[in-house]
């Protein structure tokens, strides 16, 4: 979707604009990515930040080369109406995607919230559906997304909740048991591929403001090639610092108790702060959920009906039965690493690492060549990376299978 943006912006409230885009689910997880390791995570973090960064870079590039300024665009330009089809699909699915997971943070936390040992009401897949049905559903239905721009700005409040939380628990804990009293740091741990394959996921979700971009840069006083790469550069240096701050906040306290989940769930002595914190969060979720549910919705309707006109009850419809199937999925499995691997590994960096590149590198004429070979480098790794967390899903997949 389109985030709604100031007209004549400066170059700070740009940024809020894309640091609100950039912030997602993924940054639930970024502690997990810590259990590999502290220089691990860093090295992988650091690398994501740069290939996000040359990315918004690319999108800019192609962007001139082409004339076109906005990802639609760009994207008709390389290949036609013809596929737009394969734009439009990809933007579905990496948005349905992320209403899944925001759909299973939404029963996870609750759930560990609660604490109960009914089995309905202990369960995952109650609080999914709840959630989804009374709290969500009724966001939904809202044709304009003007209606909506007033959730766009609470994702920074997110995360520096989170921070708070954590930098809170640390000082607490190192005061009562000393720093790390089991010896439990590591710099590098390989014997954790799981978790590393995992990280990759995980900051490839944490720099997810692409699609925002040029409907951000239009709007930014002077934006001249300069000042766009200056406002890229400022956001993905701001989005590394906080979501470290918090993983390692979160690891330097809990370390290796920190399971395949959020850090949140795994504070050994929860008290008002940490139930506090989680209400928090699912707030954030369940106002965020109607934003990324309306681009989902746009897309396939674009995909179904084309350029038809949608109807009142088409459109509630749709809305609600994405919303509903999101839910399903969610409360289909537990295991949070898979859907990471199959949103954040293979959908989200499709869109934002692949295309821009492959933009680039297909309508530039005359580039230097250090910008073709970064540029190259960018899609290797990207792919790479791509392959990895497909491959960790399906070995969960055949293993699940086996398993039953």
């Amino acid at each position: 979707y389109v985030m709604p943006v100031p007209a004549d912006s400066n170059m700070f409230g740009c940024f809020q604009i894309l640091l609100n885009t950039s912030i997602g689910s993924g940054t639930l997880m970024v502690p997990y990515s810590y259990t590999s390791g502290i220089g691990m995570e860093l090295v992988i973090s650091v690398i994501f930040a740069f290939v996000a960064y040359m990315a918004m870079y690319f999108l800019i590039e192609s962007s001139q080369y082409s004339n076109s300024y906005d990802y639609y665009g760009i994207f008709k330009s390389c290949f036609g109406t013809k596929f737009m089809w394969i734009l439009n699909l990809s933007i579905f699915l990496v948005q349905f995607g992320t209403v899944t997971i925001y759909c299973l943070w939404n029963g996870r936390l609750l759930n560990h919230l609660i604490n109960s040992s009914n089995p309905i009401i202990g369960s995952n897949a109650f609080w999914s559906f709840l959630i989804a049905a009374f709290f969500i559903f009724p966001l939904t239905i809202f044709r304009s997304i003007s209606k909506l721009e007033s959730f766009a700005s609470i994702s920074t409040f997110f995360i520096i909740m989170l921070i708070v939380h954590a930098l809170y628990w640390m000082i607490r804990d190192i005061n009562d048991y000393g720093f790390d009293p089991d010896h439990e740091i590591t710099v590098f741990n390989f014997r954790k591929y799981q978790v590393i394959i995992s990280a990759l996921s995980v900051n490839s979700m944490a720099f997810n403001c692409h699609l925002n971009l040029f409907s951000t840069l239009e709007h930014l006083n002077n934006c001249t090639r300069k000042r766009a790469h200056q406002l890229c550069a400022i956001t993905v240096i701001i989005s590394f610092v906080l979501y470290n701050c918090f993983g390692l906040f979160s690891y330097l306290d809990l370390f290796d108790k920190i399971g395949a989940g959020s850090s949140l769930e795994f504070y050994p002595h929860p008290n008002w702060l940490t139930k506090v914190t989680i209400i928090g969060v699912v707030i954030v979720l369940i106002v965020s959920s109607p934003l990324v549910i309306w681009a989902a919705r746009i897309s396939f309707i674009n995909l179904i009906w084309k350029d038809k006109p949608s109807t009142n009850l088409k459109w509630v419809l749709v809305g609600g039965s994405l919303l509903l199937l999101a839910a399903f999925l969610a409360s289909s499995s537990e295991d949070v690493i898979f859907f990471f691997d199959i949103v954040g590994g293979f959908l989200t960096p499709t869109i934002e690492f692949v295309f821009p590149v492959i933009f680039f590198l297909k309508i530039q004429k005359g580039a230097p060549k250090w910008k073709v070979a970064v540029a190259s480098i960018n899609l290797f790794f990207s792919v790479v990376s791509i392959f990895a967390c497909l491959y960790q899903a399906i070995k969960q997949i055949i293993e699940a299978t086996k398993g039953e």
